[in-house]
């Protein structure tokens, strides 16, 4: 069997059903699996159905990786419960290096991306904002504007925190952006040190800790003239609650 393995993603996210043949179950819970193509995937089913009798065949062409899969239960502050089971598949293929108590935790902390996504494409133009220009080059200039200022504030976030000692998730975008702007408003000079020392201002820091909340899928509100009536289930809430990862073993 020929595999490979590529840079990149060190973890994905996989769907509950998803054929993943456990090769070599590992010390930690977790087990090693490949992923093939179509047809090495027809040879490699027709050897596990034939109960794996022999050595695997050897014109697979495989990618090896580790699978891990745990329980995620939400408790909420009335005490009801929701349990969901997660599979992530990773190329960190050590058990003692990676152990996957830390890959499962660090996988949920990668959602906080979405309030990168949300700083670069809301707090950056502000509310009810297009771009101005009316050419293809001028709103190619603008984009990059936006982009130069987003990268600006947040390698001052992040010089700002490693002087101070804190996360960096602690240090509120929106405030960089408006201390940058009433600085060139008040054409005052641009110090780094008045913009550290600013963004790390205990009034201006978010907790320690965030407070794990979770909000149910629903239904958004369409666009639309008419009157909107808020029945129960279409409209999210956010909820705090205590979540617990739980490993569970390879079958």
């Amino acid at each position: 069997m020929s595999t490979s393995r590529t840079p990149g993603k060190p973890q994905w996210r996989v769907q509950a059903g998803r054929l993943l043949p456990v090769i070599r179950p590992l010390s930690d819970g977790t087990h090693l699996t490949v992923i093939t193509d179509r047809r090495s995937g027809g040879w490699l089913t027709r050897w596990m159905r034939q109960g794996r009798h022999g050595p695997m065949p050897a014109n697979l062409t495989a990618l090896t990786l580790r699978v891990i899969s745990y329980r995620v239960t939400v408790t909420a502050a009335d005490g009801s419960t929701r349990t969901s089971t997660v599979r992530l598949v990773t190329s960190l293929l050590d058990p003692h290096e990676h152990p996957a108590a830390e890959l499962a935790a660090l996988y949920h902390q990668r959602w906080e991306i979405e309030s990168a996504y949300y700083g670069l494409k809301v707090t950056l133009r502000g509310p009810d904002r297009v771009l101005r220009s009316r050419t293809v080059e001028g709103v190619e200039q603008e984009l990059f504007a936006l982009l130069v200022l987003y990268q600006a504030s947040r390698r001052a976030i992040t010089e700002a925190a490693t002087t101070a000692g804190l996360d960096p998730d602690r240090l509120s975008l929106t405030i960089a952006l408006h201390t940058v702007r009433l600085t060139v408003i008040n054409a005052s000079t641009a110090d780094p040190a008045l913009l550290h020392a600013v963004l790390v201002q205990a009034r201006n820091l978010a907790p320690t800790r965030r407070r794990s909340r979770t909000s149910p899928r629903c239904v958004k509100r369409t666009l639309s003239p008419y009157a909107y009536n808020k029945t129960k289930g279409s409209v999210g809430h956010k909820t705090a609650v205590t979540t617990t990862i739980t490993l569970t073993s390879p079958p």
